[in-house]
């Protein structure tokens, strides 16, 4: 399984996951997204990129990489959050054939599907493009959301979040084809108390998919010393994710 991050996690973050997948006899292997982490590059004002570069560079990279490395063996994408948005757009532009798509507390950000919160997650998508403007960048350090984002990525990020559909910077793949037509097996896990990436998000993303056999659980965590966030606290106790990831691998070939 090749891992992608959420925006603005580190790769070591993950962790956990791998060892409970290991201890499963699955391989897991996560690279850190592009400006993040042991990632040589950082967002700046000379230094911009967005989905495109991530999708066409560095997937592109990872994928080829490690199916020449275990060519007899099927290789699963899997996603958290944002690096869930991109393994879909990934297996369903299809240039490299990948197995199928693991998504964990990953859907699509369309403002409309969040509830109470949507007028003011709209306000955040109108609010990203001066910040960009005038940084140079997202800082999301000091905004107190995400990382340190390169522009392109959030306006990559901030278009489908006000208009629900995937139209990608300096690329001209149309992706909601291709997401439509995309056949792959998907397995969609989401949390509750998950604001960021409640049911009806995370069913948007996944009815885009129409022709692919959908499974999607709801998956309850142990109570732990906060559940503020389950969107990141599943991370530091991984085993009910393992859990339904080895029991639907087992219904694959």
């Amino acid at each position: 399984m090749f891992c992608t991050p959420a925006m603005g996690v580190p790769a070591s973050k993950y962790r956990k996951l791998g060892q409970s997948l290991a201890s499963r006899n699955i391989i897991f292997v996560v690279a850190d997204l592009r400006g993040h982490g042991t990632s040589s590059i950082r967002a700046s004002r000379k230094n911009d990129y967005g989905y495109d570069e991530m999708l066409n560079l560095d997937m592109c990279t990872a994928v080829t990489t490690l199916k020449a490395r275990y060519p007899n063996r099927p290789l699963y994408l899997v996603g958290h959050s944002l690096g869930g948005q991109l393994s879909c757009l990934y297996a369903a532009a299809g240039k490299e054939r990948v197995a199928g798509v693991v998504l964990v507390a990953a859907c699509s950000v369309y403002y409309r599907h969040f509830g109470r919160v949507k007028y003011g997650l709209r306000f955040l998508f109108t609010l990203v493009r001066p910040v960009v403007t005038c940084w140079g960048y997202f800082p999301g350090k000091r905004l107190g959301f995400a990382g340190r984002e390169a522009t392109r990525v959030m306006r990559d990020w901030t278009h489908q979040g006000r208009t629900g559909k995937y139209q990608i910077l300096n690329n001209s793949c149309d992706y909601e084809t291709h997401l439509a037509r995309m056949q792959h097996p998907l397995l969609a896990l989401s949390f509750a108390e998950d604001t960021f990436a409640p049911q009806a998000a995370v069913t948007h993303l996944t009815q885009k998919m129409r022709q692919a056999e959908v499974t999607q659980h709801h998956v309850t965590l142990p109570r732990g010393e906060s559940q503020k966030s389950t969107h990141f606290t599943w991370l530091y106790q991984p085993d009910p994710v393992a859990d339904r990831i080895e029991s639907w691998l087992r219904d694959r070939p």
